[in-house]
């Protein structure tokens, strides 16, 4: 097999990869966005039109997926594990100005990473609004964790502590993503027993009768007695769009006594 046609078998390779995985969609504008890599892994990033120029980098290849007959609309982007993150500007033909800040994991991380990202300016997003958009549980799951806004939810803040769940643990309700198929509910959970420590699981989270938990992500399991600075962890828990967070319920977690 000589090497042109090696190339070629590669570059077919490459394409259908990029067609099965599903991009996601970052909204541009004033404000830097966040996004996530894999570390030496390469990464697409589909632009509305032609960049021009990009600053700042280094630690990170940025060339056209295809080197033959190369369109700067969509490029690979690779981390090349000299740097953690770095602040990346790509300036579009139009010389639109979009500020990244790329951060690189060393492993795949579902709620963060994506393969694909499609940049789409914010007054485009704002018309999309309009529409129906379907999102899958895994799609609001990140968005939570990101801190991003998702299209057809709307975000509620709140400061709502639960005081009866368990004696030694205080839960409290911070957000809440409202949608038609589903809600997202973040929580803070604080141990304040000063001997034991507790196990946390997600799949025993319940907001109403049949509203457990579809999907969830926590910061910590393990939550250490307190005045360990690590007795404290997020929870951001996924379920259906008629749960309830007024009947949160949490089977009491069996503590640990910590011998010291």
């Amino acid at each position: 097999m000589n090497l042109k046609r090696t190339s070629l078998i590669l570059g077919s390779f490459f394409c259908i990869v990029l067609t099965q995985a599903v991009a996601k969609e970052v909204y541009f504008g004033r404000s830097t966005l966040s996004l996530s890599l894999i570390s030496r892994e390469p990464t697409i990033f589909r632009f509305p039109s032609q960049v021009k120029t990009i600053s700042n980098q280094i630690g990170f290849k940025i060339t056209p997926i295809d080197g033959e007959s190369p369109d700067y609309r969509e490029l690979k982007v690779t981390n090349d594990g000299s740097v953690k993150s770095a602040f990346v500007n790509f300036i579009l033909d139009d010389g639109t100005l979009i500020r990244t800040k790329l951060t690189s994991y060393k492993r795949r991380i579902p709620e963060r990473t994506d393969d694909i990202f499609t940049f789409v300016k914010r007054d485009a997003y704002e018309d999309k609004e309009t529409k129906v958009v379907n999102v899958s549980k895994l799609d609001l799951l990140k968005s939570m964790i990101r801190g991003d806004k998702i299209s057809g939810y709307k975000i509620l803040r709140k400061d709502r502590w639960y005081r009866n769940i368990h004696p030694d643990l205080k839960i409290k309700l911070s957000k809440m993503y409202l949608g038609d198929k589903f809600n997202g509910y973040k929580f803070l959970i604080v141990n304040t027993s000063k001997t034991r420590e507790y196990d946390i699981k997600l799949h025993e989270f319940s907001l109403g009768v049949g509203f457990e938990a579809l999907l969830g992500q926590m910061d910590r399991k393990k939550l250490y007695p307190d005045g360990s600075k690590k007795n404290v962890s997020i929870v951001r828990i996924v379920s259906k769009s008629h749960s309830n967070f007024n009947q949160l319920s949490l089977p009491a977690p069996i503590g640990k006594e910590v011998v010291k």
